[in-house]
């Protein structure tokens, strides 16, 4: 903040014991997510047994579905604390933490736009979630691809 590097700061922390990695900050404007408390453990969702790995973990499952179902455009009115409140421990096996005393207003008060982007529209790369192995590759490069070709300042990409 004091380089000038950021106006307005969301962070957001998906590991066990997340909420540990934002009790050292002091900068000014920011907010703070993790996916577990200091002495919790974060999950995964599902693995991929074709490739024996945890495909994605339940935090980051459940802020891509709020974000790319509620959040598709500068217009919503959705606010972290409403991404807050999708993500209970029934979802989680864990306990989301938020830190918010360094930020000038409440997470009911801010909304996600603030944080996501400068633009009107989202490109969200949803049917090639599921996708593994080369062919996961190679959609993820197309994908890339076609954001690239859409001119700058003009869209916003949010993985899904």
């Amino acid at each position: 903040y004091s380089q000038k590097r950021y106006k307005k700061l969301l962070w957001l922390a998906d590991t066990c014991h997340a909420a540990t990695l934002h009790d050292r900050f002091y900068s000014p404007n920011m907010l703070c997510l993790s996916s577990s408390g200091p002495d919790e453990n974060s999950y995964s969702y599902h693995a991929d047994l074709s490739i024996g790995i945890n495909v994605v973990d339940r935090f980051t499952y459940w802020t891509s579905r709020f974000l790319s179902g509620s959040v598709k455009d500068t217009r919503s009115k959705r606010t972290v604390q409403d991404l807050v409140n999708t993500l209970p421990w029934s979802r989680l096996h864990s306990h989301a933490t938020l830190r918010e005393d360094l930020y000038p207003s409440s997470a009911s008060d801010t909304l996600l736009t603030e944080f996501l982007a400068a633009t009107d529209q989202f490109i969200f790369v949803e049917k090639f979630r599921n996708l593994t192995g080369e062919e996961g590759r190679k959609a993820t490069l197309y994908a890339a691809s076609r954001v690239a070709e859409k001119p700058v300042g003009r869209r916003s990409v949010a993985r899904g």
